[in-house]
């Protein structure tokens, strides 16, 4: 018994994320190109400005390589290893899933400045630009207002 065929039907990369998922782990674990897909609909030219940036100085290893250190050797700190510099920290509630309050980042720095984002995620550059500049402009005016 010989089946029909029909034309083939074109699938996008939204749609594959949403039915298959399996598809776009596999794609990005094997592929450069396959983890950039779905992260052009949300970035679009700004995403492919940044992956050209790693790909010229070739420094997408360096990038990655603070995850993999810290994941593989994990750091334990000690009371005196209190980072006495001011230090102004941004979270941002779309990295990390319970921004940590205050009081932790004090243990450790000089906490001049702790801002907690409305919006936001891993990449404040790309996601919030306006938020992330005046943020950075109000963080260094504190250090140079100290100095």
């Amino acid at each position: 018994m010989r089946r029909s065929r029909r034309p083939a039907r074109r699938r996008s990369p939204s749609r594959l994320r949403t039915h298959r998922p399996v598809w776009r782990v596999g794609s990005s674990r094997n592929s450069t190109l396959g983890a950039t897909v779905g992260n052009v609909e949300i970035f679009g030219d700004a995403l492919l400005d940044n992956l050209t940036l790693y790909w010229i100085t070739e420094t997408i290893g360096s990038s990655m390589r603070l995850y993999y250190e810290s994941r593989r050797w994990p750091q334990p700190f000690a009371a005196s290893d209190f980072v006495q510099v001011p230090t102004s920290v941004f979270v941002l509630p779309g990295d990390l899933e319970q921004p940590p309050p205050r009081e932790w980042a004090e243990r450790l720095y000089n906490v001049e400045r702790y801002v907690v984002a409305e919006r936001g995620g891993h990449f404040p550059a790309l996601e919030i630009p306006q938020i992330y500049c005046a943020e950075l402009q109000a963080a260094f005016h504190n250090v140079v207002a100290s100095a």
